[in-house]
């Protein structure tokens, strides 16, 4: 539906102003010529449209995960009980506890976690996946932009088309930001969930726990794989550089041509 929207305005922008030039000769030039840019867009558009859904996508799972309820308190998706027993015996080491899978399950504090570290790891590790997805609209734009120079001939680059680019690399880049926040709004509601439970253990009086307690939130809060990367380090953030540093020497090359028309 939105990939369809998105064609209609901008053929609608291109019809308001003008369409890109395209310096060929005869009808069948011209056909082909028509039929293949309009194959180009239209793919381009649900290549485009189908990384956002996919990064939302991500966002809505990361939101259902580990939400903020009505009190200030944190609802965490729960496992079911034999899957947590497998993730328990399989993936506790990583967290360098000591504490055997029924220690776990008999104390609910560290049992609550436990689930919280092990979905900020299967954020991380969902968010890499869908992260390498936002390189191939802007690998695209690269192609799209280099094909436009005047080193292979005398084409434009029209402000419609300028926007349309424009337009199609901003719903990729707010996108990936949303999922970035969204990953981080879910790493906060993680350590406000540990520190309750660490302070139930207090209560208790369990130093042991406590100590259990400090590794995991350790681990959350030093997290820094998928979405959890720095902004700087995001995959869109390195995808915009992608067309303006592979397109700088055929710019440079184009300006230079340029000069001698």
């Amino acid at each position: 539906m939105f990939t369809f929207i998105f064609l209609i305005a901008a053929l609608t922008l291109f019809s308001l102003t003008r369409f890109p030039n395209a310096p060929v000769r005869g009808d069948i030039a011209h056909i082909f010529d028509k039929v293949f840019l309009a194959l180009a867009v239209i793919s381009l558009t649900a290549l485009l449209f189908y990384v956002a859904d996919q990064i939302l996508t991500c966002c809505r799972m990361v939101e259902a995960m580990i939400r903020a309820e009505e009190g200030g308190e944190v609802a965490v998706a729960k496992w079911p009980a034999d899957i947590y027993a497998k993730l328990v015996s399989k993936k506790l080491p990583r967290a360098r506890l000591t504490a055997s899978s029924s220690v776990v399950e008999s104390r609910n504090w560290l049992r609550r976690s436990v689930g919280v570290w092990f979905l900020i790891g299967l954020i991380r590790d969902r968010t890499k996946l869908v992260g390498k997805l936002t390189y191939f609209p802007f690998l695209i734009f690269l192609i799209m932009a280099a094909s436009r120079t005047q080193v292979f001939d005398r084409m434009d680059f029209p402000p419609a088309l300028l926007a349309v680019i424009l337009a199609s690399v901003s719903v990729v880049v707010v996108c990936s930001l949303s999922l970035h926040r969204a990953a981080e709004n879910a790493r906060e509601r993680a350590l406000t969930e540990m520190v309750a439970c660490k302070a139930l253990a207090e209560g208790e009086g369990d130093e042991a726990s406590v100590r259990q307690l400090d590794l995991l939130r350790d681990e959350v809060a030093q997290e820094n794989g998928g979405a959890f990367r720095p902004l700087t380090q995001q995959p869109v953030i390195w995808a915009l550089f992608l067309p303006f540093g592979g397109y700088g020497g055929i710019f440079v090359l184009d300006t230079v041509m340029r000069g001698f028309n």
